[in-house]
């Protein structure tokens, strides 16, 4: 099998000639000079799967100091700056991989916008004490998700990395998360499944409300095996989908040895099986990973 051949089984809970492999980090430059660290690290650890990193960060044009003032935020255009340098990184980088592998990008879900756009306690403290007035700033920048993540799919991207945020059970009430963090991360996500063949959704924290996650639309679901106490097994019964992840990305993979990283690979596909599954870390690497590990856990995924 070839890797897209390899990632297309794998989706579909096929036999494979091995197990898919592919973890990322983030690369000290960004813009311009991310294209190339980017088709690097392709390079050196021969991933079966590739996901663009995105450090671009959702910009407001307007100050938010109380929460009624989210009530004056509007969609943003695509064709802004910050956007721009994104996508314009999207298609060097697809056109640098030339079809060998499928490939993701990352897309930050509305509340993760609101967070980053002031700051999480803000944000937080704005979403309790008026609801209505956040969820429609969330419901504007959830528009704006829906045109960029049609303009990546323009781009050449297979898959949309759809990361959520906000969802841990002791940050907010079930009914909070679910009027407004899931309303708008559902917006999100149903408007582009008629397109792409490899999305996959990331929940990214730990202790998160599991459950909620059945059903939003993935072809492939990524969370922290070992700060949300569900297995890959367990999750993968409950999501019914492949899974994507099982290495722990603070684990051997960052400074262990070979022999270290191949006997977690290992384990890892000896306890899920080799169908259904895309082996991949919790969250993000940290940078400073040597690419080498990369490779031996790539090399290791059989």
């Amino acid at each position: 099998m070839n890797r897209v051949e390899r990632v297309r089984a794998a989706l579909k809970g096929q036999e494979v000639d091995r197990v898919p492999a592919s973890f990322w980090l983030h690369y000290p430059n960004g813009g311009d000079l991310a294209v190339k660290p980017h088709l690097d690290y392709y390079r050196e650890t021969g991933v079966d799967f590739f996901k663009i990193m995105n450090g671009t960060l959702y910009q407001l044009d307007v100050s938010i100091d109380a929460a009624s003032d989210w009530r004056r935020v509007r969609p943003t255009s695509i064709k802004a700056n910050f956007y721009q340098r994104q996508l314009d990184l999207i298609k060097r980088v697809v056109d640098g991989l030339k079809g060998e592998c499928m490939i993701m990008t990352t897309v930050f879900n509305p509340y993760h916008h609101g967070t980053h756009s002031t700051s999480e306690a803000m944000f937080d403290e704005h979403l309790r004490t008026d609801p209505q007035a956040v969820t429609q700033a969330m419901e504007a920048m959830a528009e704006t998700d829906v045109a960029y993540i049609q303009a990546c799919l323009d781009a050449g991207v297979d898959g949309i990395y759809y990361s959520v945020q906000g969802g841990e059970h002791d940050r907010f009430t079930e009914d909070l998360y679910v009027d407004t963090i899931k309303k708008t991360d559902l917006l999100v996500l149903n408007s582009f499944q008629d397109r792409g063949e490899f999305h996959t959704l990331h929940l990214c924290g730990a202790n998160m409300r599991l459950d909620h996650y059945a059903d939003y639309p993935s072809h492939a679901i990524n969370w922290d095996v070992k700060n949300n106490g569900v297995t890959l097994k367990e999750g993968g019964e409950k999501f019914g989908r492949a899974v994507l992840g099982g290495i722990n990305n603070r684990g051997p993979i960052v400074n262990g040895t070979k022999e270290e990283i191949e006997a977690e690979v290992k384990g890892v596909i000896a306890d899920f099986g080799r169908k259904g599954l895309l082996l991949g870390a919790d969250c993000t690497l940290p940078t400073t990973t040597p690419y080498a590990n990369v490779r031996a856990a790539v090399e290791a995924a059989y």
